[in-house]
């Protein structure tokens, strides 16, 4: 059995600060940093053994206990600037403005502000109101409501949405929640909508506080990190019948094709730890992304 060395003091912080996109000058101490591990960790093992009933309820409470215990983490790490440079890819993957777009889980909302920006009629969302903003009923843009990240057809009319996206939040739901929270996203979109998504491959995992303490798989709220594989057949079963992968900005299906050949080969790799090296050091984008990006379309 191999020992995990975790690392301590100024390379732990140094860490942390990478992983959260935490300014050098903000606060922080090793202190702060192994309450958010302690924490994290007792909230999964509460996500992880919930039953469907109890979880819109639960993630609420965990999300909100999250943020509220952690404010440092709900301070915006973006400026306009910076957020265009991160979304540029984004607009070509939605089709031309105006549009209709619904982001489910926004955040702090730098994604829904870049493309309300550019023309897009954006509702952003969020789980707890310890992130994002409250409706106060104003045409503002973005607007703003809420949402259990699973069930959106109790949140928002169907068929109201050209566009759904959301960012870094699957892995945040509980896998037994997918196949739902696909559904549901076909259920918003009108007749020809589409399905754009970004979250961490599995493997170059993990990508939440587990990264910071170098284990090999996540033990933070990232409840399920994803390949495109997974992907791909959970979206073909909620119906979608078109799926692209981003290059350049387009949606290629041919590249999406490529990509999983890519994984493919990664997969004969048995060991987590050699595969995250191997595609972290030889394989850059396009060759291969640390994010799986996904365009679904065509939902039936």
């Amino acid at each position: 059995m191999t020992l995990i060395r975790e690392p301590q003091g100024d390379a732990l912080l140094a860490r942390y600060r990478s992983t959260y996109s935490i300014a050098h000058d903000a606060e922080l101490t090793e202190q702060m940093v192994r309450r958010h591990w302690d924490l994290e960790r007792r909230l999964t093992r509460e996500l992880l053994a919930s039953t469907v009933t109890e979880r819109p309820q639960l993630f609420e409470r965990c999300y909100t206990t999250l943020y509220r215990e952690l404010p440092w983490l709900n301070e915006p790490t973006l400026t306009d600037a910076q957020a265009a440079e991160i979304y540029a890819g984004w607009p070509g993957c939605l089709g031309p403005p105006p549009s209709d777009v619904y982001e489910v889980g926004s955040g702090s909302g730098a994604l829904a502000r870049f493309l309300a920006l550019r023309g897009y009629r954006c509702r952003a969302s969020e789980i707890t109101p310890e992130r994002g903003q409250s409706d106060d009923g104003s045409d503002r843009n973005p607007s703003w409501g809420p949402t259990d990240g699973v069930h959106l057809t109790r949140f928002e009319a169907r068929a109201s949405h050209d566009v759904v996206i959301s960012n870094q939040v699957i892995e945040h739901l509980h896998p037994a929640d997918l196949a739902e929270h696909l559904r549901s996203v076909a259920a918003l979109l009108r007749p020809g909508g589409r399905y754009v998504f970004s979250t961490p491959h599995a493997y170059l995992g993990p990508s939440d506080v587990s990264a910071v303490f170098r284990r090999r798989r996540p033990e933070g709220m990232h409840l399920k990190e994803y390949t495109y594989r997974e992907l791909c057949r959970a979206l073909r079963d909620a119906g979608f019948c078109s799926l692209a992968a981003p290059l350049r900005g387009r949606p290629s299906r041919g590249y999406l094709t490529y990509l999983r050949a890519v994984e493919a080969v990664l997969r004969l790799v048995p060991s987590q730890f050699v595969r995250r090296t191997l595609a972290l050091r030889g394989l850059r984008p396009p060759l291969f992304s640390r994010d799986v990006m996904i365009v679904a379309m065509d939902a039936t």
